[in-house]
């Protein structure tokens, strides 16, 4: 550059993803000479983000708190390490929790987020016996172990056990739960024996 006035400057540089960028530089230009510096770029070591949503389609996620993008999106050039996942506010919806995710290296590090209406909640069972024992709510589902089920209206929910080819099996204790507001989340334990018998503890 031409034409500079004698004195200090500050040189600076423009960012370009996925690239670190160089420091601000100060220079002292002095009169009839050329004054010279130099800035190096480093390439980050980077992975990607990608979050999938379940509820309102103009739910948005944002990552370190920059971004609206949809579900199924995915931010590359991420820099290794920590970052927080968090989701917008839709009217009428109850708004996941904010999410830490881990990025790796050359990786794409996936998570969700799961919406519920105000009067909607979630039930988990968690089933300790056979592995193909399964769960029903209100006589619908088929899920494993473990398996949360999202969008039940609040109420009372009826939970049974099935081992297939064995029939259902009845817990020895009411099988009816009460889910009582939108962010209840009701997990109980089913016990299944191999001879069809379960035990709902609350």
């Amino acid at each position: 550059m031409e034409h500079v006035p004698v004195g200090d400057h500050v040189v600076s540089f423009s960012d370009v993803a996925g690239w670190s960028t160089p420091s601000d530089q100060s220079v002292a230009v002095e009169e009839n000479l050329t004054t010279e510096t130099s800035g190096t770029y480093l390439r980050h070591e980077e992975g990607s983000v990608r979050v999938s949503i379940t509820g309102p389609g103009e739910a948005r996620w944002s990552l370190d708190g920059a971004g609206s993008r949809a579900s199924g999106e995915t931010v590359g050039y991420v820099p290794v390490g920590e970052h927080v996942v968090s989701f917008s506010d839709v009217a009428g919806w109850n708004t996941p929790s904010d999410q830490s995710v881990v990025v790796e290296k050359n990786l794409t590090t996936e998570t969700s987020g799961t919406y519920f209406r105000d009067d909607e909640g979630s039930v988990r069972v968690w089933i300790t016996g056979p592995s193909e024992a399964r769960w029903y709510i209100d006589g619908a589902g088929g899920y494993a172990s473990g398996v949360s089920v999202p969008g039940i209206r609040v109420g009372v929910v009826a939970l049974h056990l099935l081992l297939e080819g064995r029939g259902v099996g009845q817990p020895r204790v009411p099988n009816c739960y009460r889910l009582r507001r939108h962010h209840d989340r009701i997990e109980r334990n089913i016990y299944a024996y191999p001879d069809a018998r379960a035990v709902a503890a609350a």
